[in-house]
């Protein structure tokens, strides 16, 4: 089985406090991931995924701390196969980490 996780951004509160976002495949469709700079060590965090059993793919594209917040906004897609040719509609993710 070949399994990765790859972060597509990263987003700084502060020295001690890094979110990254990205994508985690387990070996038959993508999961959103992200992880978290405490200042040491970085931690895996649990992010939602969406669509359930059909959801194909959960990616997380960028990341962005909100001005004059302590806020990480992560922003990416998710979709499932529509039929057999294998076009993929997607939606918009967009996941609030507060810090």
């Amino acid at each position: 089985m070949n399994l990765w996780r790859i972060l597509f951004g990263a987003a700084a509160v502060n020295a001690n406090d890094v979110w990254g976002a990205g994508v985690y495949y387990d070996g038959s469709r993508t999961q959103t991931f992200t992880m978290q700079w405490t200042g040491s060590s970085w931690a895996t965090v649990a992010s939602p995924d969406f669509g359930g059993a059909d959801a194909l793919y959960n990616q997380l594209n960028a990341a962005s701390k909100i001005p004059g917040t302590t806020d990480v906004w992560a922003v990416g897609f998710h979709g499932t196969t529509a039929n057999t040719n294998n076009t993929v509609p997607s939606k918009t993710l967009v996941l609030e980490f507060h810090c």
